[in-house]
């Protein structure tokens, strides 16, 4: 369902609209758990590791995807909170078009460095054939990948969150159903786990794109909008490759910290993977607020209410910070309940590194909470490229603790790499907030004026 979010109380709007966010993050989060889940119990402790591998590279490049489809779409946000039909429309047109070309020039070469980029990162002999193999298939499938959350981001653009839940449910129970099915029935290992979340993928985007067509006219391309704009496909690039270049940015340190990991063995890779994934489901709740309030804000400025973006940035930070606190307390105190889920019977080596993942990361999620609320704002009324410096802060910190202390102090030193990350990255986006404020309130200024 549209909706527009430049009348009403900010806190509503902006909850109404981070729901259902929410809920599909927590299903994606949910159906990614049950994918390790599978892989650690069904396969072994070695396979989860070699999943987990993937990780920082994957975010390198689905990141990458995703960051351009993520900022284009919030220049379609802009576009339908000032009322401008005409150019949503070819907006929308060369959207498609740049995320696509985007897609097929790092499919065709993430697949042929596959191999090379696993050698550089050190990835252990006794799993680099399952992280190769998994591997392969993601990127084979990098457009299905691409395909819902670009459908996803148009629609949310326009204001309706709602429907992208959906087909994210219908998908997150393909995956699940898939992934048990070519696992145990076909005996598919790990690249059972790709193929199911591959095929989900594309089912959810697909159905996206078909809503998109049936229900929302107001974005839907007549024959004089379907052409390429030189000016559009700028904006476009401005809006989306700063956005790219901070998610990429930041996964270059991640994979500078997980090839320093990958030197401490399958165990400690494992337990990794596992933190990760527990602290990612409080991130992904974080972060949909976040992405909520970024097109809040970008409404709100195409329509000319700064002042509209002010309210609801305070008002969702009284939500953020409340909600941080409890995630602190749930992974201080649960954390170690909850990992004990991911991995094979008589894993106390690993469970005993994942408790020292949660002791010293979790307390730390409160600086990477505020990330969640002031890079989504700056990035949300159009400043993408002062949003991008924070992802060299975050990876200065966290490649410098890798490189320099995770060989000397092992594991303690790779769960610290992180939290100074987002502690670097919060000493630049916070002044930076104030600063764009500053800068945009008197822009809009000079433009009533005129």
């Amino acid at each position: 369902m549209v909706k527009e979010m430049t009348s009403g109380k900010p806190l509503k709007l902006i909850l109404s609209f981070a729901v259902p966010l929410i809920l599909g993050n927590v299903l994606q989060q949910m159906y990614s758990w049950a994918d390790t889940m599978m892989v650690g119990k069904l396969i072994s402790n070695e396979a989860l590791a070699a999943v987990g591998a993937t990780g920082a590279i994957t975010f390198l490049i689905l990141g990458f995807v995703n960051g351009v489809a993520e900022g284009s779409c919030i220049l379609l946000a802009r576009y339908f909170g000032a009322g401008d039909h005409r150019n949503l429309k070819k907006c929308a047109v060369n959207v498609v078009v740049v995320c696509t070309a985007v897609v097929a020039i790092l499919t065709a070469l993430a697949l042929k460095y596959n191999r090379q980029i696993l050698e550089i990162m050190k990835t252990p002999d006794n799993i680099i054939e399952d992280t190769e193999a998994y591997l392969q298939i993601i990127y084979a499938g990098m457009f299905a990948l691409l395909l819902y959350n670009l459908g996803a981001g148009i629609l949310r653009a326009l204001g309706d969150s709602r429907s992208p839940l959906y087909f994210l449910i219908i998908a997150s129970v393909l995956n699940i159903i898939l992934n048990y099915v070519l696992i145990v029935f076909f005996s598919m290992g790990v690249r059972g786990a790709a193929y199911g979340t591959i095929i989900a993928q594309l089912v959810s985007g697909v159905l996206c794109f078909i809503y998109i067509f049936a229900k929302c006219s107001i974005i839907k391309p007549g024959v004089g909008d379907i052409k390429l704009s030189g000016n559009l496909i700028m904006k476009i690039c401005i809006m989306g490759i700063p956005m790219a270049l901070q998610y990429s940015i930041t996964a270059i340190g991640s994979i500078f910290l997980q090839t320093a990991i990958n030197n401490l063995g399958s165990n400690t890779i494992a337990a990794f993977t596992v933190g990760e994934k527990v602290l990612n489901f409080s991130w992904a709740i974080l972060n949909c607020i976040g992405v909520a309030l970024a097109n809040y804000c970008s409404q709100n400025v195409g329509a000319m209410k700064i002042d509209r973006v002010k309210s609801g940035v305070k008002a969702t930070l009284r939500i953020i910070l409340l909600l941080t606190v409890v995630f602190i307390f749930v992974l201080l105190f649960f954390g170690k309940y909850i990992a004990m889920l991911f991995l094979e019977n008589n894993s106390d080596e690993v469970l005993k590194i994942v408790e020292m993942f949660f002791r010293i990361q979790a307390p730390c999620l409160l600086a990477l909470s505020m990330i969640g609320v002031f890079r989504n704002v700056i990035q949300g009324v159009g400043y993408s490229l002062q949003a991008m410096l924070a992802g060299i802060f975050e990876l200065v910190g966290r490649s410098s603790i890798a490189l320099i202390f995770v060989g000397k102090y092992g594991f303690v030193a790779a769960c610290v790499a992180s939290p100074c990350a987002w502690i670097l990255a919060d000493f630049l986006l916070i002044p930076m907030y104030f600063y764009v404020m500053r800068k945009l309130s008197s822009h809009m200024s000079k433009s009533l004026t005129v």
